[in-house]
């Protein structure tokens, strides 16, 4: 296993298809819309480690 120094970055390359990032409208049903989304990984929402955002077209 490798170690991760603390505030160290690594780049990551990730597709999210539209069927993997699914949002609502108000009468329930599946869109897409397009704008900046924020994505944070941590232990808990007061513990957020990693932040990094992508644009949806």
């Amino acid at each position: 296993m490798g170690k991760t120094l603390t505030g160290s970055t690594l780049p990551m390359k990730e597709r999210l298809p539209p069927k993997r990032q699914p949002l609502f409208n108000a009468q329930m049903e599946e869109v897409t819309e397009p704008g900046e989304f924020t994505i944070m990984i941590g232990a808990a929402s007061s513990d957020i480690r990693l932040r990094g955002s992508f644009l949806c077209p």
